[in-house]
């Protein structure tokens, strides 16, 4: 497991209980040198190392050391960031707009993205958002990586960088 850094935590934009919670299972997906940033609220991020993208997390490939995270101060300048990733939690049951607003992110805003699926309590719903999700990915953004995260548990479709291996199940 890597470090997480909440960055907004203690400002006036604060991130909201899904985007740390997304935070959290990025960094249970990571290595253990790796850290994971969550950046300021959308409207106050800004480009990371010129990619023109306006993530809500970065993923450096170090800045934590045997379960001690360095200052953001310290990674911002020591460390390389390896993925960018935006995080999305549907309100309710809408596989079309699902679809629509992760195709978005990846089109826009991030190389991955993180799907909250909290508010998908019924299993069927769940699978179809995630079974569209993946159809969709693999014809526009054939390689990019979706995380889907439900209730602590993780599944990395097509994993990048140094992100765990799930593969069909969540874990």
């Amino acid at each position: 497991m890597g470090g997480f850094i909440d960055a907004t935590e203690g400002t006036k934009n604060a991130a909201s209980e899904s985007e740390v919670r997304c935070g959290r299972a990025l960094a249970a997906l990571v290595p253990a040198k790796h850290t994971v940033v969550l950046q300021l609220p959308s409207g106050h991020r800004g480009a990371v190392g010129g990619s023109g993208a306006t993530a809500d997390f970065i993923v450096y490939t170090g800045g934590t050391t045997g379960g001690v995270t360095e200052s953001l101060q310290d990674i911002q300048t020591d460390e390389n960031y390896s993925v960018t990733v935006d995080a999305y939690t549907p309100d309710g049951y809408n596989p079309a707009g699902s679809v629509a607003a992760v195709r978005d992110k990846l089109s826009t805003q991030a190389s991955a993205v993180i799907v909250d699926l909290v508010n998908l309590t019924n299993i069927a719903h769940r699978n179809d958002v995630v079974a569209k999700i993946i159809t969709m990915v693999n014809q526009y953004h054939s390689g990019k990586m979706v995380v889907f995260h439900f209730e602590g548990k993780n599944r990395v479709y097509n994993p990048t960088a140094s992100f765990a291996v799930t593969g069909n199940q969540f874990v």
